[in-house]
């Protein structure tokens, strides 16, 4: 028996939150969806898609403002809304919506919506230079919400940093399973409330990093059940655990190709 005992740290399931969050900050004092998006931002990691007007709208909110820093002050981003129009939209316009977004609202990247994810050369161009052009601008996120599952070059240009599915309408491509979890995420609308935790359990197993199971219209009012999606995804970011495998050649061999599958972390312990 050789002098080394090798562990494996079992990674588990760690998705994080994308809610289209395009309910105005003060529709219900009772029940604030935003006040709710703050709450679950410090206990699980949330991304908060805003829109003040199909966009940034035409003046600066008070009360996105306010609603927006809230959720930044709990840990969690706020992704500007910005409708491309399925690559139809001038580049300059969607830049414009970029800078006024910065200007008047604390976001941390921006949420791309109706972009055609197809081989065509003109269009990969199109949102990879609008990519770009973001991040000319700080350190900020890009994610698209893609009719169809795009091909890789999209994800090693890169046209967006996360790519966002319509759960049950598109399904990841096979390549997805060689890229971080954390550049995929899926919406799934129509959700009834005692399906929400089979579509998320199965959305995180299925590759997702981000996941968000809506009711009727995904990207009205949250669910009922939201507290409820926050626990599940809460429980998912449970510490990994340390499991002693074999000792010596054979437990270094089984714990190597363990982590080469994406599934363990190796660590080396001195017997």
């Amino acid at each position: 028996m050789l002098g080394a005992l090798f562990l494996v740290a079992v990674q588990a399931l760690q998705p994080g939150l994308l809610v289209p969050a395009y309910s105005y900050p003060s529709v219900d004092p009772a029940r604030s969806d935003w006040d709710e998006l703050a709450a679950a931002a410090r206990v699980v990691p949330l991304i908060a898609i805003a829109s003040p007007e199909h966009g940034p709208g035409a003046a600066r909110n008070p009360d996105f403002v306010l609603a927006i820093a809230a959720v930044r002050a709990a840990g969690g981003e706020v992704f500007g809304y910005i409708d491309t129009d399925h690559a139809m939209r001038a580049p300059a316009a969607v830049q414009r919506d970029v800078d006024t977004w910065l200007d008047w609202y604390d976001v941390s990247g921006f949420f791309f919506d109706d972009v055609v994810a197809d081989s065509t050369r003109r269009r990969l161009d199109y949102y990879a230079d609008l990519h770009a052009y973001v991040k000319a601008r700080g350190a900020l996120t890009v994610a698209a919400r893609v009719d169809t599952a795009p091909p890789e070059g999209w994800l090693t240009r890169p046209a967006a940093d996360i790519f966002v599915i319509d759960l049950g309408a598109t399904e990841l491509p096979r390549w997805a399973a060689s890229h971080p979890s954390r550049r995929f995420a899926a919406i799934a609308s129509h959700v009834r409330e005692g399906d929400m935790t089979d579509v998320v359990m199965r959305a995180a197993q299925g590759g997702l990093g981000w996941i968000y199971a809506g009711g009727h219209d995904a990207t009205a009012r949250l669910p009922p059940w939201f507290d409820d999606e926050v626990a599940l995804v809460r429980t998912l970011h449970r510490p990994t655990a340390a499991v002693p495998l074999l000792p010596g050649r054979q437990g270094f061999l089984l714990a190597a190709a363990l982590a080469c599958a994406g599934v363990v972390a190796i660590k080396r312990k001195r017997r």
